[in-house]
Order: structure tokens, then C-alpha cells, then sequence
């Protein structure tokens, strides 16, 4: 009689071949499961660096048209130190705290240039958006900026030798602050100095 030598190695086996199966399996599916998440994370990355750089472009962009603004004044413009639309306000505006607008998360009070969308809308300037063609994305709301008379400097007088005295005009420094919101809520804010002379 012939004994099938493979029949009886499979017998022998006792399920292991299936545990082993499974086992495979299993491993595959967590694998699997990684690289999907991974996935997912650096396409959630990507979309958050593609808005930030979405509101950086336009930020940088409502920076600039300040100071165009500034650039083209003919007269010093008059001044307040009260926040209204439109003004240009005066140095320190750091130190008016709005009571009525606090963190929604930490509920402190916040500075000028920390505030939500509702206050920039309302007070700050509306700018120009910018788009790219490599950036395809929109912004939740119109870049803006403000703009503060930051300090004067009137210390350019020299008196010559002879003793006949000369002045430049004053230089004025203005800090203009820029700012804007991507579509996912990727925030970006700027400031600059810019020097003019009336």
C-alpha cells in the first residue's frame, strides 16, 4: 500500500498553515492602516502650509500697499489716539486694551493687533488680495492694515562751523501692521517701519 507522503505532511500541519495566514494578514492590514494615516496627515500638512503661505502672500502684500500709502502722502496727515476706521493712529496703540474683545479660549484681554476678523474688518484697511498661480486657494476675509505714526525724529539740525544754522525736516517714522486669513483659518501678521520726511 503507498502511503501519500504530502497528504499526511498537510494532516500534521493541525491549522497552523491558517493561524500563519492570518497572522500575514493581520499585519498587512496594520501596515496598511499606517500608511493610510500617514496619508491622511501629510495631505492635512500640506493643506495647512499651502493656507499659511496663501495668507503670508497676501499679508506681505497689504505690508507693501501700506507703505505705497504712506509713500504717497504729500502732507503729514493729521493724527488720533482714538481707534476709528480709517485713521492714522498714534504710537503706543499697544497699550489700549478693547475690553469688549477677549480670547475665546484663554479670555484675556487682547492688544490692538491680536484682535479677531470682526475688528479687522471694521478698522483696518482693506487691501488688495494677490493670487498665484502655484497657490490656488482663497482667503476668508480681505487682507488689511493699519497704519500708527510711530515717532518723530527732529534731531537732523547741524549747525556749520560759521555758525549758520540748517534744519532737514523731521523724519516720521510709521509702523504699518498687516494682516491676513487663509480659508483654514492659517493667520499671518507683519509689521514694518517706514521713514518719511514732510
Amino acid at each position: 500500500m503507498m502511503i501519500d507522503r504530502k497528504h499526511q505532511f498537510f494532516r500534521r500541519q493541525g491549522g497552523a498553515i491558517l493561524v500563519f495566514c492570518m497572522a500575514m494578514m493581520f499585519v498587512i492590514i496594520l501596515v496598511s492602516v499606517g500608511v493610510s494615516e500617514s496619508t491622511s496627515f501629510q495631505k492635512k500638512n500640506f493643506a495647512i502650509g499651502k493656507d499659511i503661505s496663501l495668507a503670508e502672500e497676501n499679508a506681505k502684500s497689504a505690508l507693501i500697499q501700506g507703505q505705497v500709502e504712506v509713500a504717497e502722502w504729500e502732507l503729514r496727515p493729521s493724527t488720533s489716539k482714538e481707534i476709528k476706521k480709517g485713521a492714522i493712529w498714534v504710537f503706543p496703540l499697544d497699550d489700549y486694551m478693547l475690553k469688549n474683545h477677549k480670547d475665546p479660549i484663554t479670555h484675556q484681554e487682547l492688544y490692538w493687533y491680536d484682535q479677531l476678523e470682526p475688528w479687522w474688518t471694521t478698522y483696518g484697511k482693506k487691501a488688495l488680495e494677490v493670487g498665484d498661480d502655484q497657490v490656488n486657494g482663497q482667503l476668508s476675509t480681505s487682507p488689511r492694515y493699519v497704519i500708527e505714526e510711530f515717532q518723530i525724529n527732529d534731531d537732523n539740525s547741524d549747525t556749520s562751523q560759521q555758525g549758520h544754522y540748517y534744519a532737514d525736516p523731521p523724519v516720521v517714522y510709521y509702523r504699518i501692521t498687516a494682516r491676513a486669513t487663509g480659508d483654514r483659518d492659517g493667520r499671518v501678521t507683519l509689521q514694518s517701519i517706514f521713514a518719511r520726511n514732510f
